[in-house]
């Protein structure tokens, strides 16, 4: 529906809590520059998924005749559901009761679920950078956030641009990808480019999946398998200090709607028995391997987690793609399988000094959960 609508200077804002109310007339895919991440069948999928801990809002800003910009939020209601202080610090512990008693309200201008997805849309030449600033900064107030994160930006949105909101640049987002060498025709050619010691490994770590048998998931076999693949996504949560979006079987049939054969499930069996799934989304020249489960009672004995990479890595090179898109996390295991860091350009805007001071603690927690050790992993020749 439509929250409020309201000028400002010589522009026009809406603030909905749904694409089809954002969509409506179409209005959402009026402006001239389109942003295919924000396709509303997509967009309508995260909603259908309905995360336990987000909800959306959508922006459009509009001059006398037509929309000029669109701003896509999510809603993360960040409290002890999303993180799990293992061998921690007093203060990491004293963090997490705080957010246990008085959750924290984060806004996210992006995506929890995708990689590098511009939250933007503007006709640059219909709007300046500063009133879309504005315009933002005036949104986020109205709905009394405590922490702001402006995800994935195009890099015309430097920190001289976004330092005068209040906006500081956040720089240890990363991800983790493979190039994918041209001359690579099969996943054989891939070992071969691993110097002695990594090809040695990656053919134990293939030879222990031996019996592990790999499906797609059928919309039949995920019908059967639903709630046991909830199962194993919950699993892989388990283990991460810090979740957010937490999801179950209801995002998979949602984002199988959406993107229809873009989107693809492989099932990891022993018998009857579904031990790990993994899914990925195909984009024009890159994979993304996207979430992930696995039984961990299975995953030393059958290198589950590595093989589910080495898989994707093969399913990238067959589907001819420039890059192998392999996410924030792990990034240890990634690098041993040839990934480099991308850095986001993100931004940060904390309400007060004492919401600075647990965030702080937070991500002091998780950066040393991560370590550094994953930079000195060389696996090629």
């Amino acid at each position: 529906m439509l929250l409020r609508e309201y000028s400002f200077g010589n522009y026009f804002v809406q603030v909905h809590d749904s694409i089809q109310s954002a969509n409506a007339d179409e209005k959402w895919n009026q402006i001239t520059s389109l942003n295919s991440q924000l396709e509303p069948s997509y967009l309508k999928a995260l909603e259908l998924s309905k995360p336990e801990d987000v909800t959306f809002r959508y922006v459009c800003i509009r001059d006398q005749h037509e929309i000029i910009a669109r701003v896509y939020f999510q809603i993360l209601h960040f409290g002890h559901q999303n993180i799990s202080v293992r061998n921690s610090s007093f203060l990491q512990k004293l963090a997490a009761v705080v957010v246990r008693f008085s959750p924290f309200k984060i806004i996210i201008g992006g995506n929890l679920f995708a990689v590098d997805f511009s939250p933007l849309d503007f006709n640059a030449e219909k709007i300046l950078t500063t009133d879309l600033m504005q315009i933002i900064i005036g949104f986020i107030q109205s709905e009394k956030y405590d922490v702001f994160v402006l995800k994935d930006l195009p890099t015309e949105f430097t920190p001289d641009v976004m330092n005068p909101f209040d906006l500081r640049f956040f720089g240890t987002d990363l991800t983790m990808e493979l190039k994918i060498q041209p001359e690579w025709k099969t996943f054989a050619d891939y070992e071969k480019a691993l110097t002695h010691k990594y090809a040695q490994r990656c053919r134990k770590i293939r030879k222990a999946s031996t019996e592990v048998q790999r499906l797609i998931l059928t919309d039949e076999l995920f019908q059967k398998y639903q709630e046991r693949i909830t199962e194993l996504f919950r699993e892989i949560c388990s283990k991460q200090s810090i979740r957010m979006g937490i999801v179950d079987e209801k995002y998979f049939i949602a984002l199988r709607n959406a993107c229809k054969d873009r989107f693809r499930m492989i099932g990891y069996f022993i018998g009857e028995k579904l031990i790990a799934f993994s899914s990925t989304l195909e984009h024009q020249e890159k994979l993304e391997v996207h979430y992930i489960g696995l039984d961990y009672t299975y995953n030393k004995s059958h290198a589950l987690y590595f093989n589910i990479l080495f898989d994707g890595i093969e399913q990238a090179i067959l589907s001819e793609k420039k890059i192998l898109e392999l996410g924030r996390t792990a990034r240890e295991a990634k690098a041993v399988v040839g990934c480099n860091p991308v850095y986001f350009n993100d931004y940060l805007r904390i309400r007060n000094k004492f919401t600075r001071r647990i965030v702080s603690i937070f991500q002091d927690y998780f950066q040393s959960e991560m370590g550094d050790t994953w930079k000195n992993r060389h696996p090629f020749k």
